[in-house]
């Protein structure tokens, strides 16, 4: 087969992009370029932008770009973990031995600090909305992506693969001889019997994939609502590979399985019908597969693998040995590292971005009643106002607020807009303080998915209690796009009837949701700049001016 480039366009989740494969069966190739850092890796892992982390035996974290290029490095607060992730919004997270978890932006600013009781055993685990989950050996955490405590769910059995999750949203966590299946809001809803040594797990529509160390591929259908007697879950497939099961990912109607032989399989998702299989893997007893623009992508420690979805390679890289699975940016460079304190960057094939990607809008329908799958409320009227804030108050204080938040979302976004529902045909009306409490609450609880409604309010909100209380959750959960342009609109509002810079209070406010979309949402910081700094020339008053300006120093340093 010619090593000569071959040039593809592709469209992987609406990014158009041109790939180009570096070479389809390179052999011996010279890295890219090489680094000495300060120890030995223990952890790596590639944000969207391309930036490479790794996390070194020294008890630092750094970043840099996929030149080579170093970015910022940070001192950890202990001895590292082996878990580094890295959340489709950009934070990084690194652990301790002794369960400390730090999170950075992009840019190396400090943001959170969260002490576990014991440290990670895989890497943690984004969730739809941008929840975290984090496996320890005896129970599973959840935290916002602000780094508060949602809940804590203790398990039974030992931690043996990595987490994964059903095509609903529920979290798989293998645990030696059986699957617990966890609802994204701490509810155990199973434990699932297996047979066989777990090596893999993956998402599969209406359940989830799992493969075995004999070999074995089974899919399993989930139902939270099966007849008396059947079990939740059930094997409805099972597929035999050549060799242990070391990874699978899907893709549509597609299931890939990399084998420790080298062999990469594809079977439908339906019967397990075999489709293709493809010979061009490495022998390895660890991978990772992955879709990637188009393509299934296998890393192991010796090499990686781009085949396109019919099985057809388009490109090969093998690597020297690595002690941690090589990763793979956006943009074509495999990292790899050695026990030499080296990482080392190849070019596996080039991408060309020239569109940017949707963000994934998947999430677990609190608001919108898909949650009812889990069987919990849906938001009764329950105790009075103060009552009511004082529970959720306390759930969010203690990190329980576990399988009530449902519920408690649900009343919080009635209150916030005036849609109360008293019973009998009787609307409730809410005042502006509670209105605004409300909308603090709902922005603790640090879900994405009421930005939207908080957007919403934002957008509405015509007094300055109600204006306030908005602008404070959105600083709990941080601004995208659309949520600055309605702080933009929100102070303009108030502005433009001010005279006498009364509203000092809403302005502050807006800098603090513009600041906390500065740090937490680095692809909306130059906007976030913008209009903080907007304040600065006095228009608003010289508390909001002075505000402003101590706002930008922190940005700063």
């Amino acid at each position: 087969m010619s090593n000569r480039p071959r040039v593809s366009a592709l469209f992987a989740g609406g990014l158009m992009l041109v790939a180009v494969a570096a070479s389809v069966f390179a052999e011996n190739v010279d890295p890219s370029w090489k680094r000495v850092l300060t120890g030995d890796i223990v952890a790596m892992s590639v944000s969207d932008s391309g930036a490479v982390y790794v996390v070194t035996d020294d008890r630092s974290i750094t970043a840099l770009d996929e030149t080579g290029k170093f970015l910022w490095s940070r001192n950890l607060p202990g001895k590292p973990a082996s878990a580094c992730f890295v959340s489709s919004e950009g934070t990084v997270l690194a652990a301790t031995v002794t369960g400390t978890l730090v999170a950075y932006n992009a840019n190396g600013s400090f943001l959170w600090q969260s002490r576990a009781p014991s440290a990670p055993v895989v890497s943690p685990y984004e969730g739809r909305d941008g929840r975290i989950f984090v496996r320890l050996r005896d129970r599973l955490l959840c935290l916002s992506g602000l780094g508060a405590r949602k809940w804590s769910l203790p398990l039974a059995g030992n931690p043996s693969g990595a987490l994964g999750e059903t095509a609903d949203g529920d979290v798989l966590l293998p645990c030696g001889d059986s699957v617990a299946r966890v609802s994204p809001f701490g509810e155990l809803l199973e434990t699932i019997p297996i047979q066989g040594e777990l090596t893999a797990i993956c998402s599969l529509p209406g359940g989830f994939a799992a493969g075995f160390r004999d070999g074995a591929v089974r899919a399993y259908d989930v139902r939270s609502s099966r007849a008396e007697g059947r079990p939740l879950s059930e094997v409805v497939w099972e597929f035999r590979a050549s060799g242990a099961v070391i990874a699978l990912t899907a893709h549509a109607s597609t299931l890939a399985v990399a084998s420790a032989n080298g062999e990469v399989s594809a079977v439908n998702v339906t019967d397990g019908a075999k489709l293709w299989v493809s010979p061009d893997g490495f022998p390895a007893t660890a991978g990772e597969l992955s879709l990637d623009y188009g393509e299934f992508v296998l890393s192991t420690p010796i090499g990686l693998l781009g085949l396109n979805l019919k099985g057809r390679t388009v490109w090969r890289l093998p690597l020297p040995r690595s002690v941690i699975l090589p990763a793979l940016s956006p943009t074509g460079f495999a990292f790899s590292t050695g026990s030499d304190w080296l990482l080392r960057a190849w070019k596996a094939e080039e991408r060309v971005k020239i569109a940017n990607a949707a963000k994934n809008g998947q999430n677990y329908g609190i608001l919108s009643g898909y949650s009812a799958t889990y069987g919990l409320p849906s938001g009764p009227l329950g105790p009075d106002s103060l009552t009511f804030f004082s529970e959720v108050d306390r759930a969010l204080q203690e990190g329980t607020i576990g399988d009530a938040e449902i519920a408690y979302a649900r009343r919080l976004i009635d209150m916030i807009e005036n849609a109360g529902d008293g019973g009998y045909g009787r609307a409730i009306t809410y005042s502006d303080g509670e209105r605004a409490r409300a909308a603090t609450l709902l922005g603790k609880m640090g879900s994405r998915e009421y930005r939207a409604a908080l957007t919403r309010a934002a957008a509405r909100a015509d007094t300055p209690t109600l204006a306030i209380g908005v602008l404070f959750a959105l600083a709990a959960c941080p601004p995208d796009e659309k949520a600055l342009a309605a702080i933009d609109s929100l102070v303009y509002r108030f502005s433009s009837v001010d005279a006498t810079g009364q509203y000092a209070s809403v302005y502050c406010a807006a800098c603090d949701a513009l600041y906390a979309a500065l740090r937490y949402a680095p692809e909306n910081a130059e906007a976030a700049a913008r209009s903080l700094s907007a304040f600065l020339d006095g228009r608003y008053g010289s508390v909001a001016a002075e505000y402003a300006r101590r706002t930008l120093e922190n940005v700063l340093k």
